[in-house]
This record gives C-alpha cells, sequence and structure tokens, in this order.
C-alpha cells in the first residue's frame, strides 16, 4: 500500500530477499516507474529517517548548536537593502553579511543553551563545553586563526560620556 512517512509519500511491499527463500517488507521511494525507485528494507528506512529527523531538530552528535534551538527561538534577520548594482560587489556583500549573521546565530545560540543548561541546573553537554573552551581562540572558516573581535564601543546617551 501506499503511506506517507516522515512527509515523504512511499510504497511498502514484500519482495523476495537477496537468498530468495523468504519475502522481506521493504520501502519503495522514487520516480513513477518500478525502474526508478530503490528497496530499503522497512526497518533500515525507518532508522533512516530517524536519524534524519533527530539531526535536523539537533539531536545528534555532531549537530550544530544553532539546530538544537527551537526553530520560533532561533535569531533572524530582515534582509539587508541593495548597496550596488554591480553583481560582483553585492555578492561579496552578502557573503559578508551571511558570515556575520550565522556568527551571531551560533552566538545566539550557544547563549541559549547556556541558560537552558543553568535553568536545568544540568552540566553542559560536551559539545557546549568544548565550544565554551574554544571560545577565546576563535578561527576562520579555512581553519587559521583570526584576532578576537574587539568589543563594542561604548554607548553615548545625550547627557552622558563613557
Amino acid at each position: 500500500g501506499e503511506y506517507e512517512i516522515d512527509g515523504r509519500r512511499v510504497k511498502l511491499c514484500f519482495v523476495q530477499n537477496g537468498n530468495g527463500d523468504q519475502k522481506e517488507l521493504v520501502v519503495q521511494e522514487g520516480g513513477n516507474s518500478d525502474e526508478d525507485t530503490t528497496d530499503t528494507p522497512l526497518t533500515t528506512y525507518l532508522q533512516q529517517a530517524a536519524d534524519v529527523a533527530d539531526s535536523l531538530q539537533g539531536r545528534s552528535e555532531g549537530s550544530p548548536v544553532v539546530a538544537r534551538v527551537p526553530a520560533e527561538k532561533r535569531m533572524t534577520f530582515v534582509a539587508p537593502s541593495k548597496v550596488s548594482d554591480d553583481p560582483s560587489v553585492e555578492r561579496v556583500r552578502s557573503m559578508q553579511v551571511a558570515c556575520e549573521q550565522a556568527r551571531l546565530r551560533q552566538h545566539a545560540a550557544e547563549a541559549y543553551e547556556r541558560a537552558e543548561v543553568e535553568r536545568a541546573g544540568m552540566p553542559p553537554p560536551p559539545t557546549l563545553a568544548s565550544s565554551l573552551s574554544r571560545r577565546n581562540t576563535p578561527t576562520t572558516v579555512g581553519g587559521g586563526s583570526r584576532a578576537p573581535t574587539p568589543p563594542p564601543p561604548p554607548i553615548v546617551t545625550s547627557g552622558s560620556r563613557a
């Protein structure tokens, strides 16, 4: 029969196993013809679907800290306005904005996770503990080190000076 598993239309059917001595329940996912489908044993398919769901929700080892923050609590940004009509200038600027937004999301996610851990009174998970120990030695995407980001300038309001 046809079913929906984790938002995907699949077909379940029995096929002869590799030895030909018994039938096995498999999931067929793929194209419209039998030649385009992939047969995956049901237990394997369900485990793969669960692993993907865990990874997307930040519950698997190696998941980024941002994925562990509920979607409705993740930091979002308003799209920046266009600065130039030159596509190469816009491309570079867009990448710079994307990198800065990723850095801010990472910091916000770490702060969220720290607050949740403190609220629950539990020790930090290993991924958070290791990210906290690395905070004083930031690295670039290529692996080289970079200088720590300087603190923001003091806020000056009318009537006060820093």
